[in-house]
């Protein structure tokens, strides 16, 4: 599939904006640009071919975030990376993403389990813990619930104190999660 985009589409302002809200250059905007029209290409064939329109926003708002993660991010997204494209608050976004995760879990099964690979096996061992860089809410809520469900007695993964995004992890919380997160 060709989808090209004429600069003369935005005007310098304009491009600049979608740039600065994309968090790209504007040298790789008409790629990011045609990553996004892919998706939107993939949202409406589904909508065509398989169910239709959804019949609620918050599920629009799932299927096209869903469509996003496989087209254009490539990747479970940050909260904050989903904020410039469907203008909502931070706490909209997160739970956006939490339930669009949950609804398309086996959609999404490699490239979650991806992320968590690298993140179990980019951890820190400090003293009797684990340190665990994790930027998304979603994956320590995942952590965590499993860890109620499975081995409630463990301890769960904690944010370290006066850090944004660096989790403690008890020694065999870690034992555990690698356990139920094997490489695949």
């Amino acid at each position: 599939m060709k989808i090209e985009f004429d600069r003369e589409e935005f005007s310098p302002q304009d491009r600049a904006t979608v740039c600065k809200k994309l968090g790209v250059a504007d040298a790789t905007l008409n790629d990011t640009l045609f990553k996004i029209a892919n998706a939107a290409f993939h949202e409406y064939k589904t909508m065509i071919l398989e169910h239709g329109i959804p019949a609620t926003i918050s599920e629009l708002r799932e299927e096209r975030l869903a469509h996003l993660i496989r087209h254009y991010f490539e990747r479970i997204p940050h909260e904050s990376e989903i904020r410039p494209l469907f203008q909502l608050s931070a706490s909209s976004c997160r739970t956006l993403l939490r339930n669009t995760i949950s609804k398309n879990e086996m959609l999404f099964e490699d490239i979650l389990n991806a992320k968590i690979q690298s993140i179990l096996d980019a951890a820190v061992k400090a003293k009797n813990n684990f340190r665990l860089e994790i930027q998304s809410d979603l994956i320590v809520q995942m952590f965590n619930n499993k860890i109620t469900e499975k081995k409630p007695g463990l301890q769960k993964i904690q944010l370290l104190g006066g850090t944004a995004a660096m989790y403690e992890c008890a020694a065999d919380t870690m034992i555990f999660l690698k356990k139920e997160y094997p490489h695949v």
